[in-house]
């Protein structure tokens, strides 16, 4: 997560779905960013989860529906999103340009 450390962000990274997870329900009350790509390594079981299917399951969830953080996905293959699209913030197709990230941050109050 260069791009956090080069404008100021304190950041946490996990390597997969699984650890996102973990993470995120650790830390509700403190958590303003979700940066995430839709696919994303296996985690320690074998389990492949993208993110698209972690979106999907997230939105079922109470805290998510009044979840008090942004979601951003920056993927090479954001046409897989499909309706977890709905779930997302802002949506960024690979190769990137770290203005528009920058830009809808500070829209956001970061």
């Amino acid at each position: 997560m260069n791009f956090c450390r080069v404008v100021g962000l304190r950041c946490h990274h996990v390597s997969s779905i699984a650890e996102a997870d973990t993470f995120l329900r650790a830390h509700l009350k403190t958590i303003r960013l979700v940066l995430l790509d839709n696919f994303v390594r296996a985690d320690d079981r074998g389990r492949n989860i993208t993110g698209r299917d972690w979106l999907l399951a997230l939105k079922a969830l109470p805290f998510f529906q009044q979840r008090r953080f942004l979601v951003v996905v920056i993927s090479g293959h954001t046409s897989l999103l499909g309706q977890a699209a709905e779930q997302v913030d802002l949506v960024l197709q690979k190769p990137w340009q770290p203005r528009q990230l920058l830009q809808f941050l500070k829209q956001h109050g970061f």
